[in-house]
């Protein structure tokens, strides 16, 4: 699965391959055509998820320490369906 790195402080972006993710979960952001990027901030990951057509429709989520890539796809898929209703 495809994704856009964005790098600070410039804003550099680089598309690169989503591996270490769950097949039902990669399933559903495709199926969805949910847009799948990642900050790296200082401190933390932070996915976002563009769930929509307008800027509003993006999730965010801060990878707490120690989570796997894949259980981080896992919840940031939680949030999506709990906004859409899923």
């Amino acid at each position: 699965m495809r994704a856009t790195l964005y790098v600070r402080p410039d804003g550099y972006r680089t598309r690169f391959e989503i591996t270490e993710i769950e097949d039902d979960d990669r399933a559903f952001f495709e199926y969805l055509n949910i847009g799948i990027s990642l900050e790296i901030s200082q401190t933390a990951y932070i996915l976002y998820a563009k769930i929509g057509p307008s800027e509003w429709d993006e999730l965010t989520y801060i990878v707490p320490r120690g989570q796997t890539c894949r259980q981080a796809m896992t919840a940031l898929r939680k949030l999506c369906e709990d906004a859409l209703r899923i």
